[in-house]
């Protein structure tokens, strides 16, 4: 069994181990603080992960931080699973008798129906086979076979009396930091270290974080307790995977992560910090979605002589993974800060950019299309590639006009929702006649139609022949049929967006010199530009090294809600000065 200490004087101390033996706190606690008498059961901490030493309410939380953070068999910690523990864990020895298929299937089709008095009565061969069965499930999540979801649907909450009575108590403790932010505009700050500050935030509560933590041997802020200053990049990079987690904790599925980080030289060479981190934070939950180049025109002069100055610094864009084959749809509006173009654009012929059906068929659209692109007689590179023209703009516009048949409706995700769930009522009723094909069989698919019942981001909708097909099976009304079938053709053109260009991923700011104490500050225009492409007009932008305050100022001008953490209260003085 684990044992877990956790110090009160510095509580970020933690030793936990697997034996008695338990020197390495009692050094600790003698060393630090000169205690020479103490009992060690008045440090004692329950329902702790080994790993990372986070404490956990329920055994559903336990069960979705292993999932999250992949942890080893050996690494989880079966007696925090109260229908799991009498301190029995899984023997590995026996795994080819444990992953017998009926037996497995049994177990997890009847995990929390049946199976529990089984557990409770027969031998503890069937409290450890139940145990690998959650394992073996959590390992198809890493194969991508089946979603947390499927795991968490087979775990419940903890039912016991005393238990719930201190998780209330616990809650009341929490400072929920959303409260007050109120329906002012004015960045909330919060002063200490990063990660005790964000524990005070609400799951799923951030729509976009923004910030640039200290690089690592960079400063010294004169804060024992600054980011940056660890004995090695190994344990800054620990650090930061901390961080990392902690943000996606905060963060909504729909929201987004700006991360400016910069590198350090040891040896005369580049060490790659950032890009180490990145790799960590990929196989952590996270989707690298750009690495956007700020370019610095007015960048700093170097006296460096036998390698090139450097002039600009990475924004790593990220998002939050799914685990699924899907990726969660964040909320963007790059549309707000595209740039004009440069140059005119050249039409091809005079063909509408839509079509109804009746336009394409009775105005002989077929013939114009074919007369116009014999005429064309393109003589460029593209001339006989049928392949490896990818998404050249040149290549596409070599094969002349052509037109694409899509759905004419343009169906929001709320709409959609209610599709799915007006197709899944029909569905449930068909089930009932027990039909002895599946739709998949009967429309000659293979697994296509269960998407079509799906509300998650998953799903999606019949396209209109599939709409008109399923309609005889599952028999419903017409209520969507004119939204779910009506078409036109589209021009597939190459042409410029009227809205403007997107304005790519290399950003040529200037750097924003100041005569306030901080020596690394955003130049406002930087977080500006993010804030209004990534953040909704009611949503919360959070910084988790603030520093100065750029972003909060940011957000207040453009009239989002924030948060600034910041360890230094010098800094957080600056910052009270700037939002007044």
């Amino acid at each position: 069994m684990w044992n877990y200490y956790k110090c009160p004087k510095c509580p970020e101390f933690h030793f936990g181990s697997k034996d008695s033996n338990t020197s390495t706190f009692e050094e600790h606690v003698i060393k630090e603080h000169s205690i020479h008498k103490f009992k060690l059961s008045n440090y004692k901490v329950k329902n702790i992960c080994p790993v990372c030493y986070h404490q956990f309410k329920t055994r559903k939380e336990y069960w979705t931080h292993i999932v999250a953070n992949k942890l080893e068999p050996k690494q989880i910690d079966y007696s925090r699973d109260p229908i799991l523990c009498n301190d029995k864990t899984i023997n590995h020895e026996n795994k080819e008798k444990l992953m017998d298929v009926d037996k497995f299937k049994y177990i997890y089709d009847n995990y929390y129906e049946g199976t529990i008095t089984l557990v409770n009565k027969k031998t503890d061969y069937l409290l450890n086979y139940i145990t690998y069965g959650l394992y073996c499930m959590i390992m198809k999540v890493y194969h991508k076979k089946i979603s947390v979801e499927d795991i968490l649907n087979h775990v419940v909450e903890e039912e016991v009396e005393e238990v719930e009575e201190v998780e209330v108590e616990e809650e009341e403790e929490v400072i929920d930091k959303s409260i007050m932010l109120h329906d002012s505009v004015i960045p909330v700050i919060l002063q200490g270290d990063v990660i005790e500050q964000m524990k005070g935030l609400n799951n799923d509560s951030v729509d976009c974080i923004i910030t640039s933590p200290p690089y690592w041997g960079q400063r010294d802020y004169d804060n024992d307790s600054q980011w940056g200053n660890e004995e090695t990049i190994q344990n800054y990079l620990d650090n930061m995977v901390k961080w990392a987690n902690e943000c996606k904790r905060v963060l909504k599925n729909e929201g987004t992560l700006f991360l400016n980080i910069g590198d350090k030289y040891g040896k005369k060479s580049l060490q790659m910090i950032p890009e180490k981190l990145c790799i960590k934070m990929c196989d952590n939950g996270w989707v690298l979605r750009n690495k956007i180049i700020w370019y610095k025109p007015n960048h700093c002069p170097s006296g460096v002589k036998d390698r090139f100055v450097n002039t600009w610094e990475y924004i790593y864009f990220f998002s939050k993974d799914s685990g699924k084959y899907f990726n969660y749809k964040y909320y963007q509006n790059i549309d707000s800060i595209r740039i004009n173009h440069k140059t005119v654009e050249n039409t091809q012929g005079d063909f509408p950019s839509k079509l109804s059906i009746e336009e394409y068929i009775n105005e002989g659209y077929d013939k114009k299309i074919n007369d116009y692109n014999t005429q064309k007689n393109y003589k460029g590179k593209y001339q006989d590639q049928t392949k490896n023209i990818g998404g050249s703009a040149g290549g596409r516009k070599s094969k002349g006009i052509s037109y694409s048949k899509q759905r004419k409706a343009d169906i929001q995700p709320s709409l959609k929702i209610e599709i799915h769930r007006y197709l899944k009522l029909y569905f449930k009723e068909w089930q009932k006649t027990k039909p002895e094909k599946t739709i998949d069989e009967l429309l000659g698919y293979k697994h296509k139609s269960g998407h079509w019942l799906r509300e998650d981001p998953g799903g999606s909708l019949p396209l209109p022949d599939d709409w008109i097909k399923l309609k005889p099976i599952l028999n419903f009304d017409d209520m969507y049929d004119t939204l779910m079938t009506e078409e036109h053709y589209v021009l597939q053109s190459v042409k410029n967006n009227p809205k403007g260009k997107n304005p790519g991923d290399m950003w040529s700011i200037n750097l924003q010199h100041s005569k306030e104490k901080h020596f690394a500050q955003f130049p406002i225009e930087l977080p500006k530009k993010i804030i209004q492409a990534f953040c909704p007009e009611n949503g919360l932008v959070v910084d988790t090294f603030a520093g100065s305050g750029t972003t909060g100022l940011a957000a207040k001008e453009l009239n989002r809600k924030s948060i600034m953490i910041e360890l230094n209260p010098i800094f957080c003085s600056l910052m009270e000065k700037r939002f007044c």
